[in-house]
């Protein structure tokens, strides 16, 4: 099962990168180990040949979904055309707005799934969208947000844009998902009534993944102290369920088959309220894989059950490898229930001191497991988590089972007080924790990102080919070491590189000035979605402190939106073009109705008449209002209009200028 997984997978993963030359250079590394591990496992010719097999059937399943579903929903990109489609997902948000993904066929002949937002029509799951006339085009991420993996990994690779008219035909289907699907709202309204909104928002994620009504900064904070995968239905979740489950039925002496019946049934309702994420579908197979072992007379072997949940699920859907939540969620089961077991498997446990010390080090392999797959997917990753996770996680447990208690109940017995209790102190001291600067890692670049992953298959590589502790042990020493190596180089050059960083899309715009510890923030078009650009920019480059915040439009409504997007960051000082005090914030000497003036020793910026002019080592950067207004003497970037060409970094030095993509 281990081989025909790892097989089945690697042949999907070389597919999915198969115009990425860069990802061929783990061919080499991949080959040298599986020649290694066939020669020690003593293969036969057989063998040989099954691998290969099963690596190419990965490789062909993954090229064939490719050409069948994603190219023929690729070539309407930029068409009008028509669609009808049932309603498969919907996410309602305030004022009236609604995102749909919709399954259909584009002018009757071409089968697709798409999104569509728009004015709320109340459709539900199951009822019928007609578009008369739409504009089709393909899901594109951006820098606030990673949309085209996230859908991809569902196989949904369009949107849509309504041009004509918009029709909604109730079919009255899908009974049970629009009956959990209100539940599950009407769980999370009562959760915020009964307590506040962030506790109600807390138990949201944890019972059902629904964590947008969170408050950004405390999400930001439990990432940073290493808990934040609580808010997403997983591994944990399910394992909690169905030990509670089965302990209470072993108690009670019930079969092993009834057993097995009744945690399936719990599961299944459990799953199916949270949406049904892929991490939690991929806990419950394994759990059906470790309860049934007794059944079968077979031994339960956790690497084994991991690797038959992971080939099932990629059986059934190719693209689950653009999925994160499914990628996280096996990172951190082979971390605990493959990793741990074979770093303490020698460990004592006979006082208290040890089996803290023994869930210290599985904290720690649980960490090492995750890190690579949160450097890639997260501006941050935490460092502290297997400490947050000890004394953290717990406190979560038993507030999710007062949840469900409150849940099966219907209210009827108020538990929720001491949900919020423990909720509370969760919450307190993560944001403790997320205030100490070495608590957590900044992204810094992709190149580290990348780095960090292929060490990590190093590190797994030798697992599985020496499996002794200490070569592992010595691995993962050695890839640490490289990777605080490397990012202290990483650091210490962007540091004292002159960056400005060109932040925005369409009609916002704002700049970002880095060096040598100092960073000003120079918003320019006043627009409300400017500060989350900024606010991901600074998380992702590890800077918590800014000088100066300069609102040049705005500035009232401005300064309220970056004081709620940037709270884990202190700027000191307040500039704004306004002859009003802003309500909350500190007026340097600097404010000038027309303008204003920064010199420092090395670099100059001016603001005056809507152009922002930065000057370093000879170099002039001009952000213009029009095309009208673009200086002769430096480079111009123009701003107000509606393009996407932003989201990248100036790097000015004695040499000249260029840009880097962020």
């Amino acid at each position: 099962m281990i081989g025909a997984a790892a097989s089945y997978m690697s042949g999907l993963f070389f597919a999915s990168f198969f115009t990425d030359l860069r990802i061929y250079l783990l061919v080499i590394p991949f080959l040298f180990g599986l020649l290694v591990y066939s020669v020690r496992e003593k293969w036969k010719k057989s063998d040989y040949i099954l691998t290969a097999a099963v690596f190419l059937t990965g490789f062909a399943v993954f090229s064939g979904y490719t050409e069948i579903k994603y190219n023929s929903a690729a070539m309407l990109n930029g068409t009008t055309g028509t669609f009808t489609g049932e309603v498969v997902s919907v996410k309602r948000y305030d004022r009236g707005l609604v995102s749909y993904v919709l399954k259909g066929t584009a002018n009757g002949e071409t089968n697709v799934k798409l999104t569509f937002f728009g004015d709320d029509t109340g459709a539900v799951y199951g009822d019928e969208i007609k578009l008369e006339e739409c504009e089709f085009s393909l899901i594109e991420s951006d820098y606030l947000f990673d949309s085209e993996r996230y859908y991809k990994s569902d196989g949904v690779f369009l949107s849509a844009e309504s041009t004509g008219n918009l029709h909604t035909e109730k079919k009255h289907r899908r009974i049970i998902k629009n009956l959990t699907a209100e539940f599950r709202e009407n769980m999370i309204f009562k959760f915020s009534a009964e307590t506040d909104s962030d506790t109600g928002a807390f138990l949201g994620g944890m019972l059902f993944g629904e964590k947008h009504g969170l408050d950004d900064s405390i999400k930001t904070a439990l990432y940073r102290s290493g808990i934040g995968h609580i808010l997403a239905v997983s591994g944990l979740h399910v394992s909690i369920l169905a030990a509670v489950l089965m302990f209470f039925l072993k108690r009670l002496h019930i079969g092993k088959a009834v057993s097995l019946f009744l945690m399936n049934l719990l599961l299944f309702g459990f799953i199916l309220l949270a949406d049904t994420p892929v991490s939690a579908v991929r806990a419950a197979v394994m759990m059906n894989f470790m309860y049934s072992a007794p059944l079968f007379r077979r031994q339960n072997d956790s690497l084994n059950s991991l690797s038959g949940a992971s080939l099932l699920i990629c059986l059934c859907s190719p693209y689950s490898i653009y999925d994160e939540g499914f990628l996280l969620s096996l990172s951190g089961t082979f971390g605990i229930a493959v990793f741990a077991p074979f770093m303490t498997k020698n460990m004592k446990t006979k006082t208290l001191t040890d089996k803290l010390t023994k869930d210290f080090v599985t904290g720690i392999c649980t960490c090492i497991s995750v890190f690579p797959m949160s450097m890639i997917f997260f501006g941050e990753s935490s460092v502290v988590s297997p400490i947050s996770n000890i004394l953290l996680v717990p406190l979560c447990t038993v507030s999710m089972i007062f949840g469900i208690v409150y849940m099966l109940s219907n209210g009827m017995i108020p538990v929720l007080v001491l949900s919020e209790i423990l909720i509370k102190t969760v919450i307190s001291v993560s944001e403790n924790v997320a205030e100490i600067r070495f608590s957590h890692i900044a992204h810094i670049s992709d190149k580290t990102s990348e780095m960090v992953l292929f060490l990590g298959f190093a590190c797994v590589g030798i697992y599985l080919l020496v499996r002794n502790r200490k070569a592992v042990f010595s691995a993962v020493t050695v890839s640490f070491l490289v990777f605080l190596t490397v990012s202290a180089y990483t650091v210490n050059r962007r540091n004292n590189e002159f960056r400005i960083a060109v932040l925005g899309k369409n009609t916002n715009a704002s700049a970002v000035v880095s060096y040598r510890g100092q960073t000003d923030i120079i918003d320019l078009s006043g627009h409300h979605r400017t500060p989350e650009y900024v606010s991901v920019y600074l998380s992702e480059n590890g800077i918590e402190k800014a000088e100066y915040l300069i609102l040049a439009k705005n500035p009232q409504s401005q300064y309220t939106a970056y004081a709620e997007n940037m709270k884990n960051v202190n700027a000191e000082y307040c500039l704004a073009l306004s002859d009003t005090e802003i309500n909350g914030a500190e007026i340097s000497d600097y404010f000038d109705e027309s303008g204003f003036h920064i010199s420092r020793n090395e670099y100059e910026i001016d603001f005056a008449d809507g152009v922002l002019e930065i000057v370093y080592s000879g170099n002039r950067v001009y952000f213009v209002p029009s095309a009208d207004s673009e200086k002769s003497d430096g480079t111009n970037i123009v701003y107000g209009r509606k393009t996407d060409d932003r989201n990248y970094e100036i790097v000015l030095s004695e040499k000249g200028l260029y840009r880097r993509r962020l």
